[in-house]
């Protein structure tokens, strides 16, 4: 059993107004076709679905168009070069909307807006999270440094991985209360077994040279401890 806590324990900052009055801000650099974008599509849609308020700042890609089908707004930014006038131009930009949109809570899940975001969000008084699918030693000089743990500012941190969170408490000196594991998952109704027809079983069988007399496992991703996948 993990040691940190799982979405159902997480706590951040608490709010003055249930979820669906709430207005929430994800952070990502792109929505093109990679587990975050996924992760914060499939948020987006969760939130319109209690009611909530939910905005996406991004640099676009190619699931925009399913993000605002799932009730999100998206708004066009791209993520600041790692300087600190970039950045605190960056800050005021989201500053804004925060002001604008009344958010409540920042979800930042990219380390190119960690720094600006989580600093816009303190500045308001907003609760704040961050997403961390990886996380190294430190290099570089002071303000690399900086820019790499900006993450660790948010009220409340989020591992893909018990791997992640793990290396989050040991290298960024985060405490295991300010953390929690919550796995990457999957949309059961688009993934739904029941949905896929024998012919394209044959089709892929015969694509791929399977074997009839041996059980075939599919990775749904790379094989990596930071994934939760090992061999």
């Amino acid at each position: 059993m993990s040691e940190y806590s799982s979405s159902r324990d997480l706590i951040i900052r608490p709010l003055s107004k249930e979820l669906a009055d709430a207005s929430v801000l994800q952070v990502i650099d792109n929505l093109e076709p990679h587990g975050l974008a996924r992760s914060a599509v499939d948020v987006a849609k969760a939130l319109a679905a209690r009611g909530a308020t939910s905005l996406i700042v991004s640099s676009g890609g190619a699931l925009v168009p399913e993000a605002r089908i799932a009730g999100a707004d998206h708004i066009n930014l791209m993520p600041p070069a790692p300087n600190p006038l970039k950045m605190r131009l960056m800050q005021r930009q989201i500053a804004r909307l925060i002001q604008k949109h009344k958010v409540d809570i920042v979800h930042v899940r990219s380390a190119g807006f960690a720094w600006p975001a989580l600093r816009a969000a303190k500045a308001a008084g907003c609760a704040s999270i961050s997403t961390v699918s990886d996380v190294s030693a430190e290099t570089g000089g002071f303000f690399t440094r900086r820019y790499e743990r900006a993450f660790t500012g948010a009220d409340h941190i989020i591992a893909i991985s018990d791997f992640i969170a793990e290396k989050v408490r040991t290298l960024r000196a985060v405490p295991t209360e300010r953390l929690s594991v919550i796995h990457r998952g999957i949309d059961l109704a688009r993934f739904n077994p029941a949905a896929i027809k024998a012919q394209r079983l044959i089709a892929l069988a015969r694509r791929y040279a399977l074997p009839d007399d041996r059980a075939i496992i599919l990775a749904a991703g790379s094989i990596t401890a930071r994934n939760a996948l090992t061999i």
